[in-house]
């Protein structure tokens, strides 16, 4: 299952890379959001973890390919496909 959940394209326009943004129905929007806090609701302690400045790491979510792995972009633009972990205990999955 991958879900791409940022709603745009990359164009060249000019000779500059843009993002243009594109609509879907409001029934994939409502299903996609629906998967996104479902997702953030899983991993709340990797989506909403900051830095040292007080910053969120993951600033923005490009798509969603599981329960745990995800790519998402951080504070510097970086795109980063993570797969996060799960504790139980002394148990790590």
């Amino acid at each position: 299952m991958r879900i791409n959940y940022h709603l745009c394209t990359l164009e060249r326009i000019d000779g500059k890379l843009v993002e243009v943004p594109y609509t879907e129905s409001k029934f994939k929007t409502w299903i996609k959001s629906i998967i996104l806090w479902c997702f953030k609701a899983i991993n709340s302690k990797h989506v909403n973890a900051k830095d040292d400045y007080d910053r969120l790491m993951v600033q923005k979510i490009l798509d969603i390919r599981g329960l745990r792995t995800c790519s998402y972009e951080t504070i510097g633009g970086q795109v980063i496909i993570g797969q996060f972990m799960w504790k139980f205990g002394k148990f790590y999955i």
